[in-house]
This record gives structure tokens, sequence and C-alpha cells, in this order.
């Protein structure tokens, strides 16, 4: 039997052991993935680069529904006057006071730039903790 397709009628009741291993496992929530991809960036993505991080936390995110990452592009427009019209990980790179470093990035700017993303991205956790915490603000 071959798994190379999988699609409508595939018969997966004789699917290998070790697939089924963790299969009653309990699913971890959006915060404790946060938590653990945070601290442990480089066994998430690798090397660590704005554009690998920004790229795995999007795919994690589209894979969720939608569901971590819900509300931040309005929530950077609101609050830091970032272009409504850019996708998240844009806005994120305008808010940065030195604006977006010049191609190709070093790995200094890369470091500082998921330092600063990670700090953003903090805020917006707390901002839906309480969002009557802090009032809006502008660049």
């Amino acid at each position: 039997m071959s798994y190379s397709t999988w699609g409508i009628g595939t018969d997966l009741s004789h699917i290998p052991a070790a697939w089924r291993r963790f299969r009653h496992r309990p699913v971890d929530s959006h915060q404790r993935f946060w938590e653990s991809f945070r601290d442990h960036m480089g066994m998430y993505v690798g090397r660590i680069t704005y554009e690998g991080v920004t790229a795995y936390l999007d795919g994690y995110d589209h894979a969720g529904g939608g569901v971590l990452l819900d509300g931040l592009r309005e929530w950077l427009a609101a609050t830091y006057g970032a272009g409504e019209n850019l996708v998240w990980a844009a806005q994120v790179v305008q808010v940065f006071p030195e604006g977006r470093p010049d191609s190709p990035w070093s790995q200094d700017q890369h470091t500082r730039a998921v330092e600063g993303l990670v700090a953003l991205l903090e805020e917006f956790f707390q901002h839906l903790q309480d969002p009557a915490g802090a009032p809006p603000r502008t660049a």
C-alpha cells in the first residue's frame, strides 16, 4: 500500500504504528506555542532571520485558522500608524526607528529585527489580554 497520494477515498485504516503514537496527545494552546517559539526560536526555524521567523509565524497562523495573529495588522496600523495596506511583516519593519535596512541584511540587523518583532508581538498579545489597558499611540 502506498501513502504517496492522499485524497478522498484514501484508506487510512492501515497507517503505520509510529504515526499513531501521538494521536491522542492534547493540542497545545497558541499561548504555549508562542512561549516555546519565543524561547527556542532556532529549534523552529534553524538560522534565525527576520524573513524566516515571519514566514514560520505566518504559516503557523495560516494553519491554525488565522487565530494567533488575528487583528495584528489593524493593531499595528492603529497603534503605530503603520501602513494599513501592508502585510503585518512589512508593517513591523515600518515601526522600527531606523526603518527597513538596505538589502542584504547583516546578521546583526536580522537579530535586531527579530528582537523588535518579538517585543511588538508581546505587546500585541498583552493588548489582547487587556484591550483597554493602553491607549492607541501613533509613530
